[in-house]
C-alpha cells in the first residue's frame, strides 16, 4: 500500500508528470525547498502544492494528506483558471487537468500484484490503409 503523505504526493506527480512540471527535491526538508529547479509553469505548480499542504493542515513533508482535502485544492484553482478576468489559458487548464487524474490515482487503492492501468493511455486500433493514389490525381487550385 502506498504511503500518503504529502511527500509521497509530490514524488508521484513527478514521476506521472515529469521532472519539468515537478522538479521536486527529494532531500527536502521543508516546503520551501521542495522544488529542485523552476517547472515549466512555475508559479502554478507551486500554487497547486502550497494549496494542497494548507488545505490537509501539514506542517511537515511527512504529514497525511486526504482526497477530499486535496481534491477541494485544486478544484478551487480549476475554478480559478475558469473565471479569469483575462481569459482561460488552455495551456495551464489542461495542466491542471492532468495534476487532477494523477492525484486520483494517487488516491486509488492498488494491489502490489497487479500493474496499474493508466485509465488515460489510449486503446489503438489497427490503421486503416488508404490508396494514396486516389487523392494524387485531384488538383488543388491555390488563391493568391
Amino acid at each position: 500500500m502506498r504511503e500518503l503523505s504529502f511527500r509521497s504526493l509530490a514524488e508521484f506527480l513527478e514521476e506521472r508528470l515529469g521532472s519539468h512540471q515537478f522538479p521536486i527535491n527529494h532531500g527536502a526538508s521543508s516546503p520551501r525547498d521542495l522544488f529542485d529547479g523552476c517547472a515549466l509553469h512555475d508559479e502554478l505548480s507551486k500554487q497547486l502544492l502550497r494549496d494542497i499542504y494548507k488545505r490537509n493542515a501539514c506542517r511537515s513533508l511527512d504529514d497525511e494528506v486526504h482526497r477530499d482535502q486535496t481534491e477541494a485544492a485544486l478544484a478551487e484553482i480549476r475554478t480559478g483558471l475558469l473565471a479569469a478576468k483575462s481569459g482561460m489559458d488552455v495551456d495551464k487548464y489542461n495542466y491542471v487537468e492532468d495534476v487532477c487524474i494523477a492525484v486520483k490515482e494517487f488516491f486509488q487503492p492498488r494491489d502490489e500484484d497487479t500493474s496499474v492501468r493508466n485509465p488515460q493511455t489510449p486503446e489503438y486500433a489497427s490503421a486503416e490503409i488508404i490508396d494514396i493514389n486516389r487523392y494524387r490525381r485531384r488538383r488543388m487550385k491555390w488563391r493568391a
